[in-house]
């Protein structure tokens, strides 16, 4: 029981489905610097198109943590950073 559902609605009311496992979006300051990093999944609607990024709700990494950098430029390098 429990678990994470793969399920992911859109406003059209169609199911989006996952196209990219293992994304990180990046939150940004107001000024763009990167704030924090979320693991997540990038979803699209089977009818609209729409994209949607479905993200585990505690953060990988905040600007504050000794790791940040090196998650977020290796995220950087392999293309995996939206947002």
């Amino acid at each position: 029981m429990g678990g994470r559902s793969s399920y992911v609605a859109c406003g059209c009311g169609s199911e989006m489905k996952v196209v990219k496992n293992g994304v990180v979006w990046c939150e940004r300051l107001e000024d763009g610097t990167p704030y924090k990093l979320f693991a997540g999944d990038l979803c699209q609607c089977k009818r609209c198109t729409n994209s949607a990024i479905h993200l585990n709700t505690t953060p990988l990494a905040a600007k504050h943590d000794p790791n940040f950098q090196k998650i977020f430029d290796a995220s950087s390098e392999n293309g995996l950073i939206v947002g």
